[in-house]
């Protein structure tokens, strides 16, 4: 290799590991609901290889790929995807993500019940009382609906039809001390007015 071959090639090397720092650097972070079991953020990007296996195992379709965004240094890591499906860790034995990642990214939790992915924003006035997301929550309570005469109803069967009409200004609402954010209600919500937030949205917001 020539002298001029040589001072070419390393000048572009240098160029492109610059390009890939300052790209990182300037990355605008965003919040996502990422697998149960996620290690801290900044330790998932340390470990994250963003081989994609977590997703394709996912049985419910509920993991996507963070696609293009601003975010450049998460474009193609794991993010739950309600559109496609909710997680279903906490309803039956099924923690495929954790078991499949290979850099410990994911992590199989000692106790699921413990976990917590996010959480629930509900927008009241799209809400058409179908009651559909207290069939699909896996955590009794963590989906109420009010009673005037004492305490807050928690199971369908027990709701009154004309406090749970398609126009009735009484709503359902989240307890999100025991909420995990699966996002199963979010995914069957006909109206789509139910908002899966980030563990970091959920911060923000207590």
């Amino acid at each position: 290799m020539t002298r001029r071959k040589f001072l070419r090639y390393t000048g572009e090397a240098l160029f492109m590991v610059a390009l890939a720092g300052a790209t990182t650097r300037l990355s605008v972070a965003g919040d996502y609901v990422r697998p149960p079991g996620t290690v801290a953020e900044e330790l998932f990007f340390r470990r994250c290889i963003k081989c994609g296996i977590c997703v394709e195992v996912c049985p419910t379709g509920a993991l996507d790929f963070v696609g293009l965004t601003l975010d450049v240094k998460n474009i193609g890591t794991p993010k739950l995807n309600v559109r496609h499906g909710g997680c279903l860790a906490w309803k039956k034995e099924c923690l495929k993500c954790a078991d499949v990642c290979p850099t410990r990214a994911i992590k199989r939790p000692a106790h699921i019940k413990d976990v917590r992915m996010g959480s629930i924003r509900l927008r009241e006035k799209e809400c058409i009382n179908c009651l559909l997301c207290f069939r699909e929550c896996p955590v009794e309570g963590a989906l109420l609906f009010p009673n005037p005469h004492g305490a807050p109803f928690r199971k369908t069967r027990d709701i009154p039809s004309n406090l749970s009409d398609r126009n009735s200004p009484v709503k359902p609402y989240v307890d999100n001390s025991l909420c995990i954010g699966c996002g199963l209600c979010a995914w069957i919500c006909p109206p789509r007015c139910l908002d899966v937030l980030s563990r970091n949205e959920r911060r923000m917001r207590a």
